[in-house]
């Protein structure tokens, strides 16, 4: 798990979530890195909704490589863009007025501009120590993803819209942490509404 995205979901420890999204986080750190299956674990802390993935590469890029060529390099950004427009990939309860805030994406595999990071997110990112070096074997991704809800009261339900754009990913192993209290859940292309 990188160090920048999980210092961005330290909201998690303190306030009305603090007891049950400390296993979220330190679940995570354990997962296992296994083609077409990811994870997301989703929390709600008033009017903050924050999905957070890990999941390997391969399963959103088709490599788990830095690219070689300039086809990959352009795959690579296509992915980059396609994660970035996070409403077109979440859609919360309409009813909560939810609004994408902001986007994080890391990968030890990928360089920050084939990541699409803006300059601040880039020095945020080496403020953590956070390694953007091509590798060989099993690379990862890791997203975060905040929405803004205007009601979050309403806040009942997300469609996870992933699976349209990602077809290597066949599962999201989920977990969720709301006011409604923690839950686990397996998402798949025919199963993709998570509710709470």
């Amino acid at each position: 798990m990188k160090e920048g995205i999980r210092a961005t979901m330290a909201f998690c420890a303190c306030g009305l979530l603090g007891a049950c999204c400390a296993p979220l986080v330190l679940a995570q750190e354990h997962a296992a890195h296994v083609h077409g299956e990811a994870r997301l674990d989703v929390a709600q802390e008033g009017n903050t909704l924050s999905l957070q993935l890990e999941s390997p590469l391969d399963n959103l890029l088709g490599f788990e490589h830095a690219p070689k060529n300039a086809a990959e390099e352009a795959q690579a950004k296509r992915m980059s863009e396609t994660l970035r427009a996070a409403d077109r990939l979440f859609a919360p309860t309409p009813a909560a007025d939810c609004a994408l805030e902001s986007v994080t994406l890391e990968s030890s595999a990928l360089t920050p501009e084939l990541l699409g990071e803006t300059e601040h997110e880039h020095e945020h990112a080496k403020e953590h120590g956070d390694a953007h070096e091509g590798e060989e074997g099993h690379a990862d991704l890791d997203a975060l993803w905040q929405f803004r809800c205007a009601r979050p009261e309403a806040l009942r339900a997300v469609e996870i819209r992933m699976f349209d754009s990602f077809p290597g990913l066949r599962a999201l192993k989920v977990q969720t942490a709301t006011p409604g209290g923690q839950r686990g859940a397996t998402l798949t292309p025919e199963k993709r509404t998570l509710t709470w």
